[in-house]
Formats: C-alpha cells, structure tokens, sequence
C-alpha cells in the first residue's frame, strides 16, 4: 500500500494514493450545498461522479488553508518591511575605516 505524508498546519497527515482525489488546481467551480460541516467546501463533478471536497485545515487545525494562507502573507509582509527597514538603517550610516 502506498501511502503520501503531508502537513497540514501543525498536523502531519498520511494517506492512501489510491483514495485521494487529486485536482491540480482549485477553480472555485464546486456546486455548493446547504450543510452544516464548516469544512464542507462544496461537491465537484470528478469523472461523471460528484465527488465531496473538505478543507483539511479546518478539519485538523480549526482555521481554513485560505485563513492560513493569509496570515503567514501577513508575516511574510512585516518581515519583509523590518528587513527593509533594517537594510535602510545601514545605508544612512557612514562607513568606518
């Protein structure tokens, strides 16, 4: 049985190949339907079978992959504008020889 890990927040995951669906790109063309499971994004139509599509990250890490998505952008961006600050501190200083 071949398995793929993979993490998914803080969650290492490992499942079958053979049971995963594996779409190459999210197209945001799921049909949505009235449910009560936060994690349920939608169904997609996957070889003339409607297939169920979950978030894994608010299933095992109660934050959805977009919310994660955006929070480490966020971070990424006030690293980036210290770092610049930083860098720009050293260009006002004179060199010492």
């Amino acid at each position: 049985m071949k398995l793929i890990n993979f993490k998914v927040g803080c969650k290492t995951i490992s499942l079958k190949i053979l049971d995963i669906l594996l779409t190459e790109r999210f197209d945001n063309n799921l049909t949505t339907l009235p449910n009560n499971n936060k994690s349920f994004i939608g169904v997609k139509d996957y070889m003339e079978t409607p297939t169920s599509v979950f978030d894994l990250g608010i299933i095992l890490n109660a934050n959805s992959t977009e919310q994660s998505n955006k929070h480490a952008l966020e971070q990424l961006r006030k690293w980036q504008e210290s770092l610049e600050v930083w860098v720009y501190s050293f260009r006002k200083k004179p060199i010492r020889q």
